[in-house]
């Protein structure tokens, strides 16, 4: 897919697509690692009888100072792909995160046409807002399939998000079910 349709593709405005701080030039920026980030959850609360989860997303490093983050937010009717350039490898809002290598001339529009081609796109998280980490999750195992990050690697991924990861930082994690949202 060349960088026009993947442009195309996520400016749509009938797509499910969050770009408004998304750099067009960053389409072709080179990825050395991506990290997958649970974030802090503070208060270590859930929802309701929901026990605590972290959010997670993606930050596709390309220098110290530049990357590129993914995640999806939402609910069972409407879930958003939310793509935005950012001033930093990653966050330092996480309790945990996996650094993953990626193959040689991997570029942020590698990722994003991989998502589009799988239909990654079309997703609808939890009635109560989870499927971030099945969503991640599927996605490791797509980039692994398409030689993007090593097998192994998206096994170490997978099996992080099946925790949850509290605060304080460094706390031990829990076994955290992860809830499935619905690819559509």
């Amino acid at each position: 897919m060349d960088l026009s349709n993947i442009l195309t593709h996520i400016r749509d405005t009938d797509s499910s697509w969050g770009t408004s701080r998304f750099k067009v030039n960053d389409l072709t920026l080179p990825v050395s690692k991506i990290h997958f980030v649970a974030h802090t959850n503070e208060d270590n609360a859930g929802d309701g009888n929901i026990p605590p989860t972290n959010h997670w997303s993606l930050f596709m490093e390309s220098s110290s100072s530049s990357s590129v983050r993914i995640e999806v937010a939402g609910d069972s009717t409407e879930t958003m792909v939310i793509v935005e350039s950012r001033t930093c490898a990653f966050t330092n809002d996480h309790t945990h995160a996996e650094a993953v290598t990626v193959a040689s001339g991997t570029t942020a529009a590698t990722i994003l046409a991989l998502i589009i081609a799988n239909g990654r796109d079309k997703y609808r998280c939890t009635p109560v807002g989870e499927g971030c980490r099945f969503w991640l999750s599927t996605l490791a195992n797509d980039l692994a399939r398409a030689s993007v990050i090593s097998s192994s690697s998206a096994q170490v991924v997978c099996e992080s998000m099946t925790k949850y990861w509290p605060f304080p930082k460094g706390t031990s994690p829990t076994v955290r079910p992860i809830a499935e949202g619905t690819f559509i």
